[in-house]
Parts: structure tokens; sequence; C-alpha cells
């Protein structure tokens, strides 16, 4: 009998967690591009927008290299085949790193728009 915390055992409980990240994760891109225009006087709107790209591509080449490391570093049998313990412990670092980014983001200061309002 499985457990209620094993939510992984079957190939449909993959898919749709698959699912809801192929549908989560380019709804963030998308408000992350506009939340970044709309907060940066047009002049910079150029040079924010690369920072974003830049650091989100550092971003996914440590984590992917972090989460093999992980991967790799739990075998079983001492063969090169990662056991599922360590996909669980790869997934729970993702998931406490990702924690500590939006606690961190919540002490990034917003800047309210001051463009002043003409009279006709």
């Amino acid at each position: 009998m499985r457990s209620g915390v094993e939510v992984h055992a079957h190939p449909l409980e993959i898919s749709l967690g698959m699912v809801f990240i192929g549908i989560g994760v380019p709804f963030a891109f998308a408000a992350m591009a506009k939340l970044i225009v709309d907060a940066v006087r047009p002049s910079e709107t150029g040079v924010a927008t690369g920072m974003n790209t830049v650091m989100r591509t550092i971003g996914s080449v440590i984590g992917g290299q972090v989460g093999a490391a992980i991967v790799s570093a739990d075998t079983i049998g001492g063969s090169h085949v990662p056991a599922e313990s360590a996909f669980v412990a790869a997934f729970w670092v993702s998931a406490a790193i990702a924690v500590v980014g939006a606690v961190l983001a919540r002490f990034i200061p917003s800047r309210r728009s001051t463009v002043p309002v003409l009279a006709d």
C-alpha cells in the first residue's frame, strides 16, 4: 500500500506535475517581463530586461548543476543509476531555495511611478 506522501509512483502523477509546471512557468516569465518594464524608466528598459535574461540564465545553469550533483551523489547499488531518494532530495533542496528566494524578494523595495499628470 502506498503512503499518502508518495505522489510520484505512476506516470499519470508525473504527467500532471509536468502539466502544472508547464502552465505556471510561462505565466511567471511573462509576468516578470511586464513587471520589469513597468518598474524602470523607459530609457532603462533594455538594460533591465537584459539583466533579467542574464540572471535567469545564470540561475538556470547553477540550478541545473546543483541538481545534477545532488542526483548523482546517491546511486543504486554502486551503479550509475540515481536512487529515488536522490531525486527527492534534489526537489526538497529546490523547494527550500525557492522559499528563500521568495522571502528575499519581499525585501526588494517597490518604486512608485511619479509620472506627472498634465491638466487639460
